[in-house]
């Protein structure tokens, strides 16, 4: 099997070039494996259409089954992410959010309660917003040794500099 250079581009439209390695080398029935960058995958010289790299999907079943680690992880579309660990600042500005939203819950019912917390909204996204909220009249969802599967009706996410762009875009 001759060898040929493959041209990989991201879902950003950037490219990677390589040299396959045995297990990447174009065979001869014109299948080619992805060289590690992700996206699309053509053979240089190759008549055949690009083919674009499919990644499985990670259901919350799957995450279940995963060993603790001690990270917290949210699944967006059925892609991963290390959630990492807030700062100070986050943390009091969390706290605060929760007295008021406890003060509430005191007086007219409710549930609230703060992250980690996984709340599932699908089997492919699962995320973990800084503070969730259920009105008296909905409390009843909540079971206390079940994951949160009901959208809550109130979620809060604190915005930190290192998670800002994510928390406004995909978290949303």
């Amino acid at each position: 099997v001759a060898e040929s250079a493959l041209a990989v581009s991201d879902q950003q439209g950037s490219s990677c070039l390589g040299r396959p390695s045995e297990n990447e080398q174009r065979r001869s029935c014109g299948r080619v494996r992805d060289a590690g960058c992700g996206g699309t995958v053509v053979a240089r010289g190759s008549r055949m259409a690009p083919v674009k790299v499919v990644r499985p999907r990670v259901s919350y079943a799957d995450l279940e089954r995963a060993p603790e680690d001690g990270r917290r992880y949210e699944i967006y579309d059925g892609e991963v992410f290390v959630v990492p660990a807030p700062l100070p600042r986050h943390q009091v500005s969390q706290q605060l959010v929760l007295e008021v939203l406890r003060g509430y819950a005191a007086q007219h019912g409710g549930f609230v309660v703060t992250s980690p917390i996984d709340i599932v909204f699908s089997d492919y996204d699962v995320l973990q917003p800084d503070v969730v909220f259920f009105r008296r009249e909905r409390q009843h969802l909540i079971d206390l040794d079940s994951p949160i599967r009901d959208v809550p009706d109130l979620c809060v996410e604190v915005l930190s500099p290192s998670t800002a762009a994510a928390d406004r875009g995909r978290k949303m």
